[in-house]
């Protein structure tokens, strides 16, 4: 017999959500990151902070570093309540576009590679999806917010946003323009470049 198990409440997702990128960040930098993502919200941030305190590996400074046991239990943890919802949308059409393969994930969402569905013209889009069990009033905020900023921009160094809505979920989403081509982190790892 399978246990039914609650979705975990948006305050841990958030939690959850913080810790994991606060992980990739150096610890000299989580200091600012908290202060901007948790502002006035001091139990949040003690609330990561102990997080990032037990999971702070007790390495000598030479020896590279390796995730610790919470680390790596959380993000077990994640990644299993997380990969199911991740591809949920695959093969569906939000929007004008029919959404045929996973680009990647955040905490937030997820990121397709769409095409248009109605077959009018041939383009290909990048629609990142906010995941709905983490959309609540701040993210929804940040979401618009960014929503916002990527359509005052015009460059042709960033990518256009090219429409926005909402899937019948309920779910926010952003079409951008796709741009093909190697993931960033993975050039910048190839190239050895430095901060």
């Amino acid at each position: 017999m399978s246990t039914i198990h609650p979705p975990p409440s948006p305050r841990w997702q958030l939690i959850q959500d913080l810790f994991m990128r606060a992980c990739d960040l150096p610890p000299n930098a989580r200091d600012i990151f908290l202060s901007t993502e948790c502002g006035t919200d001091e139990s949040l941030r003690q609330e990561v902070n102990e997080l990032l305190m037990m999971d702070s590996p007790r390495l000598e400074s030479d020896t590279p570093s390796v995730p610790s046991a919470i680390t790596h239990a959380v993000s077990l943890a994640i990644e299993k309540t997380a990969k199911d919802r991740r591809g949920d949308l695959q093969g569906k059409v939000v929007g004008a576009y029919r959404l045929t393969e996973v680009l990647g994930h955040g905490g937030a969402g997820t990121v397709y590679l769409g095409e248009r569905a109605d077959r009018q013209y041939s383009a290909r889009v990048a629609v990142k999806v906010v995941a709905n069990a983490l959309f609540n009033d701040d993210v929804q905020r940040r979401f618009q917010s960014e929503r916002q900023i990527l359509a005052n921009l015009n460059h042709p160094n960033i990518a256009r946003l090219l429409d926005a809505g909402e899937t019948r979920q309920g779910q926010p989403y952003l079409v951008m323009e796709y741009v093909h081509g190697q993931v960033i982190d993975k050039y910048c790892d190839g190239e050895k470049l430095s901060i």
